[in-house]
């Protein structure tokens, strides 16, 4: 005796699986972009922090041994406050809008070696005397 099954696949379920793939698809095309624009920040923002440091030192380096009215001494002290505020800004919002990466899975601790095996020839018992059981729901 042979039997043959054959099963007609509801097209509305196979509909939904198709829409949840192509939606699952949009989310990964959008979270490959947000990484790559993050990742793109992150360079702006290391590039940004060392052209304020290079800026710093150039005009030190060209006022070297050079005085200065009090007035552009101020103005030229006033440039880079702003600017490490806007830079710091920056660097916070990104931490703030990044998750952090998830923390990775410790290694499950292993019993000393002279420790021997638990035993499972008896139930465990309690040491508070039953009160830590769930009371029944009423």
């Amino acid at each position: 005796m042979q039997l043959h099954i054959h099963h007609h696949a509801d097209q509305r379920v196979v509909d939904k699986l198709d829409q949840i793939l192509a939606i699952q698809e949009l989310i990964m095309d959008s979270i490959d972009r947000i990484v790559a624009d993050v990742s793109a920040q992150t360079t702006e923002i290391d590039s940004l922090k060392a052209f304020i440091a290079s800026l710093k030192t150039q005009i030190a380096d060209a006022l070297a041994g050079t005085t200065l009215p009090p007035a552009v001494e101020a103005r030229l002290a006033a440039i880079f406050p702003p600017l490490e505020a806007n830079t710091q800004a920056i660097h916070d919002a990104m931490q703030e809008n990044t998750p952090a990466a998830p923390p990775a899975d410790p290694a499950p601790a292993s019993p000393p070696a002279d420790t021997p095996p638990a035993s499972t020839d008896t139930p465990p018992t309690s040491t508070d005397g039953g009160s830590s059981q769930t009371p029944p729901a009423s």
